[in-house]
């Protein structure tokens, strides 16, 4: 599930345009369907370069690191 409301604030809140903080939580997501988790710090890291591996791969800037679980 994709909080778009949620996305939406975000974006503004960091400046950058809500598409890409869609895509940074569906990149996430995938992710944890693939077996990635960001339960440990290591973890959590390991997961941030992938997703910011992902957003370039997309060409679409690097939001990766604004990102908060919780």
């Amino acid at each position: 599930m994709i909080g778009v409301e949620v996305a939406k604030e975000r974006a503004e809140e960091f400046g950058h345009a809500i598409d890409v903080e869609l895509a940074l939580y569906i990149i996430h997501g995938l992710l944890h369907l693939c077996g990635c988790d960001d339960k440990s710090d290591a973890a959590e890291r390991e997961m941030r370069e992938r997703e910011r591996h992902y957003l370039k791969a997309l060409g679409l800037p690097d939001v990766a690191e604004k990102m908060t679980i919780g």
